[in-house]
């Protein structure tokens, strides 16, 4: 009996052990990105634009339209969750060909001319990963898994009707899938 115990002990102690080492980021570190500047979370028109353009010449295309949803912002950063799908209207609610799946990404953009330079996207699934890319006031705000909100889905068919020139007769449905 004293065996058992004594094994079933070693095994439980080396599984810990096991899993406080692959997780030690989560367990011991938590740091988030540093702010460059004081973040500021209200929209700005101005740099919303300067980001639909960015997604319009870098990544849009292939990977369908791209839209965004606006978290804050610093001296340096925009933070955003992006959404690049084929969206479709069925019995007037947009909807996306591909899935819902958001990923958050930073925008390093020109605060003289307020155009967006570069884009890193985080790995919605490394936590570690999201912490370096976002400050503790940005990453809060953020829920993760959640559905994007008509007003996005709407936009990002109207975006798409607009760079294909669709008319709404030749705009894809969810009955072309």
């Amino acid at each position: 009996m004293k065996n058992v115990v004594l094994i079933a002990f070693v095994g439980v102690l080396i599984y810990g052990s096991t899993m406080i080492y692959r997780y030690r980021d989560v367990v011991f570190y938590w740091d988030f990105a540093k702010p460059v500047g004081e973040v500021q979370l209200e929209h700005s028109e101005k740099l919303e634009k300067a980001v639909d353009l960015f997604l319009d010449e870098n990544a849009s295309g292939g990977h369908g339209q791209c839209v965004h949803q606006w978290f804050g912002r610093d001296d340096l950063y925009l933070y955003v969750k992006l959404l690049c799908d084929q969206f479709v209207k069925e019995d007037g609610v947009v909807k996306t060909q591909g899935g819902t799946s958001f990923q958050p990404a930073r925008l390093e953009y020109d605060p003289t001319t307020d155009t967006v330079q570069t884009m890193e996207i985080g790995d919605m699934n490394d936590f570690s990963s999201m912490r370096k890319l976002f400050p503790k006031q940005v990453y809060s705000l953020m829920r993760w898994g959640t559905e994007p909100s008509p007003e996005i889905l709407e936009k990002g068919y109207e975006r798409q009707q607009l760079q294909g020139s669709l008319t709404p007769d030749e705009a894809p449905t969810a009955a072309d899938e």
